[in-house]
């Protein structure tokens, strides 16, 4: 099996272990996230899902591969803000995207009234709040 960024990137998280004591989790948590974004956006475009369904039904390895595109979480992409949550339920578009100070945050608009909050309400949240809070509806670029 030829080696990936992602089996690279998991060698090396193997190898490194659990966070070091001090360190914040959340933080540490951040910068995986960031890495694993990057390790997929490597990827090259070369299987196809018929391949992979052929290979998993058969037993055989397979490296998947999926089409070089930036990860979900870029500006202009839709999501729904506590799907699960009616009193907070909000569908939201991302504004922004910023480190800052070793820390990622996003910025959400709001993109319709739900709730009393306004449209075009703009808030920003640390990125590992908003993985915890948030389910992508449409990625960057499509007009949904």
């Amino acid at each position: 099996m030829t080696a990936t960024p992602l089996t690279s990137l998991s060698e090396r998280w193997t190898k490194a272990g659990p966070p070091p004591f001090g360190v914040s989790l959340s933080r540490w948590w951040d910068a995986r996230l960031v890495e694993l974004n990057d390790a997929i956006c490597q990827l090259d475009a070369d299987a196809t899902q018929p391949e992979i369904d052929h290979a998993l039904a058969f037993g055989e390895p397979v490296e998947v591969v999926v089409p070089r595109r930036p990860g979900p979480i870029r500006e202009g992409s839709a999501w729904v803000w506590e799907p699960l949550k009616p009193t907070v339920r909000q569908e939201v578009r991302v504004a922004a995207v910023e480190l800052r100070n070793g820390e990622w945050w996003v910025q959400t608009e709001n993109t319709a009234s739900n709730n009393g909050s306004k449209v075009g309400a703009r808030h920003w949240n640390e990125l590992d709040r908003f993985v915890e809070a948030c389910v992508l509806t449409a990625p960057a670029g499509d007009d949904r």
